[in-house]
């Protein structure tokens, strides 16, 4: 046997590798074949299919008779065979053929075909994925673009065995720990959806006046006065129009120009009143109002590509999602701070994606809490700056959820890949907008449940973590020989036990 990589084997076990310990190892087609249908005979697995918990037929395709004749001719994968991704993003994943009858295999998927007598299937499908086996498998892939390994490289794998009465008794120790490591997931999941609901529920509530008791049914009960958003929102009309006089008076000035009279002011836009019909009903106090009604400043970013290790700080895409905004997502300009000031992101400013390849994170927006240092925002984010009078955080919550949400959705388009909305988009957003104080109380409320449920799923992601880290451990075990010796052990019994509460 040459060309052995070698390992360091258990006592009583020995290096071969997969060549010498398979019938055959085969990939699929390398030219797909054009026609595929919905139901058929011949299922044809790609790598999409093949998942590290097993085979997955459930968006599965079928090939005629004469194209799979001619893929299985070269590839006539068989059940119990073990089959391998070696294209694609889920390169690594290996499950057993499971379908009793013929498949068709395309390329991005190896079947290795393991020696009765020398190797059991499920010792072979958990060795492909174990410590010892993925730094050979996985390292140095070829392809830039897709991860790839190449057949050959398959072939000469190294691969530990034992005797197969042996590698019967790990596999059935490995998956009897990988039951209830799986009972433990699917619960800790289980808990994952429920606190997505959980979330969307406390959301919708805020944005109905749900969440806290309302300004006007405090008013009522403590026999006072009240000031309703309606109002709230003339003021605030007020103060963007002052606000847009004064900066106007200021490059008039900056240019030397004093004018005269008031006829200047009549270039000021008045942002167009909402179209209510279709929008829900608002609880009693609350107005309709748009982004554009509520903001000083409504603006799309820097569009100069990043390409410095440092300098002036810009955020990436990625560092907006929906009531998160990550300001150490950031890359590089090259130029001094002075070129970007009017893309100059500030505390209290909401943030927009514009772009994005995933259509559920287009338009989403957060909130700038806290900034670092000076920081820029780029071409696929939109800046929306609010005029003093309505929260931030409340307008952060509102235009995440119900009618704000279907109305970004509605007007997503795509173009080349790129799932998109407009600045114009942004601007007409409808805003359910409460009194001052019922915008402060919903925010604080919200933040505090919303917290606990951040907090309960961070724990329910490292136990997840944990939970795959406790897979590799097994499976480095079974391979050292040591899993039989070590079932007992407390610090292994225990972790599906305490994943489960």
């Amino acid at each position: 046997m040459t060309g052995v990589i070698q390992l360091s084997p258990p006592l009583g076990w020995s290096v071969t590798t997969a060549a010498d310990v398979c019938e055959k190892i085969q990939d699929g087609t390398h030219f797909s074949p054009k026609e595929q249908f919905a139901v058929g005979t011949y299922p044809y697995v790609t790598a999409k299919n093949v998942r590290q918990a097993g085979l997955d037929l459930r968006d599965i395709t079928y090939l005629s008779e004469p194209d799979h004749r001619e893929i299985y001719a070269r590839c006539d994968c068989r059940r119990g065979d073990v089959l391998l991704v070696k294209d694609g993003v889920n390169t690594g994943d290996v499950a057993i053929n499971t379908v009793d009858g013929e498949i068709s295999l395309l390329s991005s998927v190896c079947m290795l075909r393991p020696k009765a007598g020398v190797v059991d299937a499920g010792f072979l499908r958990y060795y492909l994925r174990s410590p010892q086996c993925t730094p050979y498998l996985l390292g140095g892939m070829t392809g830039t673009a897709i991860r790839r390994i190449i057949l050959k490289k398959i072939k000469a794998l190294p691969v530990l065995v034992c005797s197969l009465q042996e590698q019967r008794t790990i596999v059935a120790a490995i998956e009897s720990h990988f039951s209830r490591l799986d009972a433990a997931t699917v619960t800790l999941e289980r808990v994952q959806r429920n606190l997505e609901r959980y979330r969307a529920s406390v959301l919708k509530a805020a944005v109905a006046g749900r969440l806290v008791p309302t300004e006007a049914e405090l008013a009522k009960k403590e026999g006072r006065s009240y000031e309703p958003a309606s109002v709230l929102l003339k003021r605030i009309l007020a103060e963007r129009r002052r606000r847009w006089e004064e900066t106007e008076l200021a490059k008039l000035q900056a240019k030397g120009k004093t004018p005269t009279d008031d006829r200047w002011k009549s270039r000021y836009e008045e942002p167009p009143t909402l179209d209510t019909d279709g929008l829900p009903e608002l609880p009693e106090g609350w107005c309709w109002a748009t982004a554009e009604q509520l903001a000083s400043s409504i603006r799309n970013g820097c569009s100069t590509a990043p390409r410095e290790k440092h300098g002036v700080r810009i955020l990436r895409i990625s560092a907006v999602r929906s009531l998160a905004c990550d300001v150490d997502e950031v890359r590089f300009l090259p130029e001094p701070l002075e070129a970007y000031q009017e893309f100059l992101v500030q505390p209290g400013d909401l943030l927009f994606t514009r772009y994005n390849g995933t259509r559920s994170l287009v338009g989403v927006g957060a909130l700038v809490r806290h900034l670092p240092a000076p920081t820029v925002h780029p071409d696929k984010l939109i800046r929306v700056q609010l005029v003093p009078g309505c929260d931030p955080g409340f307008v952060e919550l509102a235009t995440n959820v119900g009618a704000s949400r279907r109305h970004v959705e509605s007007r997503i388009r795509t173009t080349a890949g790129q799932a998109g909305v407009s600045g114009a988009d942004i601007k007409s957003l409808p805003v359910p907008l409460p009194p001052a104080a019922e915008q402060w109380r919903i925010r604080e409320a919200s933040d505090e449940l919303l917290t606990v449920a951040l907090s309960v799923s961070a724990t329910v992601l490292a136990s997840l973590a944990r939970s795959a880290r406790a897979r590799q451990s097994i499976l480095k075990w079974a391979f050292e020989g040591r899993l039989v010796q070590v079932a007992d052990d407390p610090s292994l019994v225990g972790v599906a036990r305490r994943l489960r509460r």
